[in-house]
């Protein structure tokens, strides 16, 4: 009997009966039985796998309970809790709220680096982004096109030359620049 009750303590303790809830009984029930959810509290025993965040809110609302000492007793027994026979419900209880602490402690760490996960997915999607939309390079012959267009507007028209020769210019400059 005891079994059982360690069985089912273990049970509510670790959160599995939500993960039936919204889902079919387990498989390891015969076909031909018809019944409510969290019935496979014996076999699910012996799997280790928890909800921490619903293992806080139910440790959390056991510690602030009204639970008598035996009970308490075999959740910190269940929880691999160090406790003598001897202490009173006072003890056990803050040890179970020690137990909590770090629990709780755990999940802010592990929100605090999941959001940052989320602000660096964030990140890194926005600069794929980025670099998709930034300008493409401009095809070799768009750029031959508007040189080819540049450097004939650049080209003097007939009408913009003047009809006094560089060279007597250019020997004035040199005259002034050397004869003072």
């Amino acid at each position: 009997m005891d079994h059982i009750r360690t069985a089912i303590t273990k049970h509510i303790l670790s959160g599995l009966c939500s993960q039936f809830s919204h889902s079919h009984p387990p498989s390891s029930l015969p076909p031909d039985i018809s019944v409510p959810d969290c019935v496979d509290v014996h076999n699910e025993w012996r799997i280790n796998t928890i909800n921490p965040d619903l293992q806080v809110n139910i440790l959390t609302a056991i510690h602030g309970s009204k639970t008598s000492l035996i009970p308490m007793r075999r959740i910190l027994t269940n929880l691999d809790i160090d406790h003598q026979p001897s202490d009173p419900l006072r003890v056990l209880r803050e040890k179970l709220r020690a137990y909590i602490l770090p629990l709780r402690k755990g999940k802010r760490v592990e929100r605090e680096q999941q959001a940052q996960h989320e602000k660096m997915t964030r990140f890194n999607e926005q600069l794929k982004q980025m670099r998709e939309s930034w300008p493409q390079l401009i095809p070799q012959a768009l750029k031959n096109k508007i040189i080819k267009l540049f450097v004939k507007e650049r080209r003097p028209r007939p009408s913009q030359l003047s009809p006094v020769p560089l060279a007597p210019k250019l020997s004035l400059f040199y005259h002034d620049a050397h004869c003072h």
